[in-house]
């Protein structure tokens, strides 16, 4: 009985987490090679109409990574690496969400560095539907 359980929660996990995900794309950027995400907000209170999210790496020793993100012309530096809980960056999208099930934000993950290239997964939740991302 527990085993019928569980594989029946594991299944219901699995088809839920791929709807969890608005958007989703994978980037190989060569060294500096920049990455850009339009954001298109239609919602009144933000400052600005339409965001850029912008990436690129710079170094990559030791099996880590120097990650370079802009949004609207916010830079931050992360290193990441291919660990569990270390080769993502959290971007929040909007800063007036009303609870945290209702945050939108974007996730870039780093997934395989080779040939001298960084492949990445950028995964964007709006559960509101309050934007229009176009992938570039």
């Amino acid at each position: 009985m527990s085993r019928a359980f569980f594989g029946l929660f594991f299944a219901v996990s699995l088809f839920s987490e791929s709807s969890f995900w608005n958007y989703s794309y994978s980037y190989t950027l060569k060294k500096d090679q920049v990455a850009r995400i339009v954001i298109k907000k239609d919602y009144l209170p933000t400052i600005e109409k339409e965001g850029i999210l912008e990436f690129r790496w710079t170094l990559y020793k030791a099996d880590k990574l120097v990650l370079l993100v802009n949004y609207e012309g916010f830079p931050t530096q992360h290193l990441i690496e291919k660990r569990y809980r270390r080769d993502t960056v959290k971007v929040r999208l909007f800063g007036d969400y009303p609870s945290v099930s209702k945050e939108a934000f974007a996730i870039i993950r780093f997934r395989d560095f080779k040939n001298k290239k960084a492949t990445f997964d950028v995964l964007v939740r709006d559960p509101e539907h309050r934007m229009e991302v176009r992938f570039k």
